[in-house]
């Protein structure tokens, strides 16, 4: 156990952590001041992917198993996000309305074939309500990433990783605590370029490949694993966060905001801790 734990930490956290450091500041450093800022996002989503494989090894095609889609649809989500922050373009159509939209719908139209095909009842509510839930995860990211404080956003995905790796490892889910892990350390690289002073922003391919992970992170978790659903869905509380303090008061003070944030999340996540470790 011992080993396994040891293994963890330094093939997936430690890698995760350090690819996201080192390819934050190559990509801000390559691609100059203003693209190199916009693309920097693309860290987290990479350091995600390479610990991923680092840790698992890539599946092979057709995954067997909803482990092994979340490194196919994390990938998605990732060049997906990334094209239109090379395009600098955010059209309201894609990013506002239909990303939100289809993105969680592919996660769980994939992940949850068997109980779309199988037409069971529980199976379609369980996705119906993770639809909703990611798509406010999306939403959510979104609007963070138009604030300049680029710091905020990674606070944000750290915390409800922690949380989500914390309740899947309660709930016996060894392979979704250790994912959930790796977003958690991949988002903390991008945080220690951002705080205490803001130097990139949290764009699209850090907001797609961010949230798609959580989406499709918590969806395996809530279909195939015995964790608390109910802790599962407390985690979404920690997107509220910004709407809470709604950073008037800390106007101009980014490294106050970013702890804020961090503050205010630390109650939902610990009351989904207490949920899951009481059931």
């Amino acid at each position: 156990m011992e080993e396994l734990v040891y293994e963890f930490l330094l093939s997936g956290i430690g890698v995760a952590l350090l690819v996201s450091v080192l390819l934050c500041g190559a990509i801000r450093f390559g691609a100059g001041y203003d693209t190199g800022a916009r693309l920097a996002g693309l860290a987290i989503g990479v350091a995600f992917l390479v610990a991923y494989i680092n840790l698992f090894d890539w599946p092979t095609w057709p995954p067997r198993s909803a482990s092994q889609k979340v490194g196919y649809l994390v990938l998605i989500g990732l060049v997906a996000g990334g094209v239109l922050d090379w395009l600098d373009k955010r059209p309201p159509e894609i990013t506002g309305r239909l990303a939100p939209v289809l993105l969680p719908a592919i996660i769980f139209g994939w992940i949850g074939w068997r109980e779309i095909t199988s037409f069971d009842v529980e199976g379609l509510m369980i996705l119906a309500v993770l639809w909703l839930a990611g798509r406010f995860v999306f939403v959510r990211l979104q609007d963070v990433g138009q604030n300049r404080n680029a710091a905020v956003g990674a606070v944000l995905v750290l915390a409800a990783s922690v949380g989500i790796s914390a309740i899947a490892f309660i709930g016996s889910a060894a392979s979704q605590a250790q994912l959930a892990g790796l977003l958690a350390a991949a988002a903390g690289g991008f945080l220690v370029w951002n705080w205490p002073t803001p130097r990139f922003v949290f764009g699209q391919a850090a907001v797609f490949a961010a949230a798609t992970a959580l989406t499709a992170i918590a969806t395996t978790i809530a279909l195939y694993t015995d964790a608390d659903r109910l802790a599962m869905g407390l985690i979404l509380a920690v997107f509220l966060a910004p709407s809470v303090l709604a950073f008037k008061p800390l106007a101009g003070k980014p490294a106050l905001q970013s702890l804020a944030v961090g503050g205010v999340t630390l109650l939902p996540v610990a009351l989904a801790v207490a949920v899951a470790l009481i059931s």
